[in-house]
């Protein structure tokens, strides 16, 4: 199947994604896209997004792909002429990355995401 938008050809599964995505703006993979989706599984959605992601159709607004089933990492449609905004900051990044930064804490948004000395 191809989409003549983007002249890119495309398997049915990711024809159905990425209209999904246009249809719903900037979705999450749950609750909304799940929603949009009941035939598929949360995972098969995101190695979907995954592949359009590569393919440069969408874009994802999350660092981490911890945060990828919450609702706080957005898809967008890359031909929607819309930035993505990161849900968080780059040295809270790079903090989650050296482990000095608790997840539940961002997700709770509680202590500004630093684990207690």
């Amino acid at each position: 199947m191809a989409d003549e938008s983007v002249g890119e050809r495309l398997t049915e599964r990711q024809a159905q994604v990425l209209k999904a995505v246009r249809a719903l703006g900037d979705p999450a993979i749950h609750p909304e896209l799940k929603g949009a989706l009941p035939g598929l599984k949360q995972s098969e959605i995101f190695r979907v997004l995954v592949a359009l992601e590569e393919k440069g159709l969408v874009r994802s607004s999350g660092f981490d792909r911890l945060l990828v089933y919450t609702p706080r990492v957005r898809w967008v449609a890359v031909d929607r002429g819309r930035e993505v905004e990161p849900i968080i900051d780059a040295a809270t990044a790079r903090a989650l990355n050296a482990g000095q930064t608790d997840l539940r804490s961002i997700l709770l948004g509680g202590n500004g995401g630093r684990r207690p000395r």
